[in-house]
């Protein structure tokens, strides 16, 4: 047996029927399975069980409080099983505004359970104000709100 690719310790057995159980399953146990098996006379085939778990997310802290000219880092991570879609905004005006790179200061890196947010050399003028993670799921979505403050060197 194989979870997200990884296999599972004791679980490689030579036996005409597998079996994995999880007894009381929890979030972290959400992911995919694989029972991965071979016939001598066949090709290897495989069965996929897809365990889901409810989605949630959790972000590095609410307020980052920084000096102009420095570089600040937010992130957020999700538990539950499918991994999230995930994008950045700043509220403008009350409203979320999707992050867009224009300015060459912002970098975001996505991977499946986590994502964070970069901005290098922060300006007083543009940069403070809140910032929201969005992990979206088919069926749901959910944020993190941040408040990013800075200060003036001068």
């Amino acid at each position: 047996w194989t979870k997200n690719g990884v296999e599972l310790s004791a679980t490689r057995k030579n036996a005409s029927n597998m079996e994995y159980r999880i007894n009381k399953p929890r979030a972290e146990d959400s992911g995919e399975y694989h029972c991965v098996y071979h016939f001598v006379s066949a090709p290897k085939a495989n069965a996929t069980i897809e365990v889901k778990a409810a989605p949630d997310i959790t972000g590095h802290k609410r307020s980052e409080n920084k000096n102009e000219g420095q570089d600040a880092t937010m992130y957020c991570k999700s538990v539950g099983y499918p991994h999230p879609d995930w994008i950045w905004r700043k509220k403008e005006n009350g409203m979320p505004m999707d992050i867009v790179n224009t300015s060459g200061r912002f970098f975001i890196i996505n991977k499946e359970n986590y994502t964070e947010l970069n901005i290098v050399n922060l300006q007083i003028t543009e940069d403070p104000g809140e910032y929201e993670c969005n992990a979206t799921w088919p069926h749901s979505g959910l944020s993190w709100e941040f408040w990013l403050k800075l200060s003036s060197l001068w």
